[in-house]
């Protein structure tokens, strides 16, 4: 079968006199844009923008430039280098692209343009989000993995925006389980704390942990308050798989017996435990798709990890 092509190819290709192809209306909207861009920051009216002003554009964006940034974005866009940046020098130039980036939300190309550079990842917008709180927001894992692999120390992971989430809080109530599998695997490795539950031995037949485990499982709650609350059990205690209650609850996603589990278990203990998989109970909660028991979990794990109030810059 022959190619085919549409009419704006055909147009494009022909060139005709008179008529605008698609790569003229891009350039044109680009220099419109970029005009606009400096018409918008030219405090002192000269017609271009200076180094201050680039600063003060991005900021209007939400990203708080570092020197070396401002540095290597305006060398790179300043084709005549008389340290200002005019509209046809502003087209086309990378800050033109972070420009459009942040407009779109488009976070992955937001970290690409600046991946390179040095990277204050702490910064926060006017929402209190840093880039991987908009990474987490958007399910982007990728752009997720770049941000935590430049910063070393983690110290994103703990920051709360103003409504009071983490970057993995949002993974989990938008529900991708992606991101929030790799967060929460971040999370409990920054912390140091998780460690193997000891194997013990699978329950026997109707004792009181086996019927407590089918309660749980049947999600059926009265019978799982009622033996929480009357019997003596030790909630770190695990079968030969190195599964706990705790585990049990996660993985069938009965958000009310986590949280009553977390009460009794005072010390959170149970909380870090990881079975024969290697795996801990926020985990298997995220694994399995149970966003708001997940989320009750990873609460927790922040309460016992410390997080930090975001701090505005």
């Amino acid at each position: 079968m022959a190619d085919t092509m549409d009419m704006d190819d055909l147009l494009d290709d022909m060139d005709l006199p008179g008529t605008e192809t698609k790569s003229d209306a891009s350039a044109r909207a680009e220099a419109a844009a970029a005009a606009s861009m400096v018409a918008s920051m030219d405090a002192n009216g000269d017609g271009a923008l200076d180094r201050a002003e680039v600063k003060g554009l991005m900021k209007k964006d939400g990203v708080n430039l570092s020197e070396a940034q401002a540095d290597a974005l305006m060398k790179e866009a300043d084709k005549d280098g008389d340290g200002k940046l005019s509209a046809e020098e502003l087209a086309g130039s990378k800050l033109m692209q972070l420009h459009a980036a942040i407009t779109k939300s488009d976070v992955q190309a937001v970290i690409t343009l600046l991946y390179s550079y040095d990277m204050n990842l702490s910064e926060v917008n006017a929402d209190g989000q840093t880039l991987l709180h908009k990474a987490c927001q958007q399910g982007n894992t990728m752009a997720a993995a770049m941000l935590l692999e430049k910063d070393k120390k983690m110290l994103t992971l703990l920051i709360k925006d103003k409504s009071g989430h983490t970057a993995l809080e949002l993974a989990i109530q938008n529900k991708h389980k992606a991101c929030s599998y790799l967060l929460a695997k971040k999370v409990l490795e920054k912390g140091g704390m998780i460690k193997p539950a000891t194997p013990g031995t699978d329950p026997a037949p109707d004792s009181a942990r086996s019927n407590i485990i089918q309660a749980i499982i049947t999600n059926d709650q009265n019978a799982v308050i009622t033996q929480l609350y009357s019997l003596k059990l030790d909630l770190t205690e695990a079968d030969s798989k190195g599964t706990t209650l705790l585990h049990h609850a996660a993985g069938v996603g009965n958000t009310l017996v986590v949280a009553l589990m977390l009460e009794k278990d005072r010390k959170m203990t149970a909380l870090l435990l990881q079975n024969a998989d290697g795996q801990t109970p926020l985990e298997i909660a995220i694994k399995e798709e149970h966003a708001e028991c997940a989320y009750v979990l990873a609460k927790k794990v922040f309460e016992v990890q410390g997080s930090k109030a975001c701090v505005i810059m």
